[in-house]
């Protein structure tokens, strides 16, 4: 996706940290329905801080 949308590979890293960001707050089935992070902070996650990266 990255090379797909000509992202400069200084950004590649990023988007991999943002991805797994990501991912640690999606629910899980094996873990009941909640997030990594859910059962790591005792608190439900957001990501309404984060901006898609075509708006950076």
């Amino acid at each position: 996706m990255l090379h797909h949308a000509k992202l400069d590979k200084c950004f590649w890293a990023e988007a991999a940290m943002t991805a797994i960001y990501v991912k640690n707050r999606l629910p899980s089935p094996k873990i009941e329905h909640k997030t990594p992070f859910e059962i790591v902070y005792k608190s439900k996650p957001s990501v309404k801080h984060k901006l898609p990266i075509s708006i950076v």
